[in-house]
């Protein structure tokens, strides 16, 4: 029974760090995406003074 209850600690682990790191890398991909819009903003004024 403890062995059983020590396996589904660990497949629980293992699936939560898998999550996080999908998490992870999904919040990168949107901050370089927010930066990279927040780029192409910051030079469309300069268009316009010039």
């Amino acid at each position: 029974e403890l062995a059983r209850v020590e396996k589904l600690c660990a497949d629980m682990e293992s699936k939560f760090e898998h999550e996080r790191q999908e998490y992870e890398k999904t919040v990168a991909a949107l901050e370089e995406q927010s930066g990279k819009r927040e780029k192409k903003y910051s030079i469309n004024p300069d268009f316009h003074l010039s």
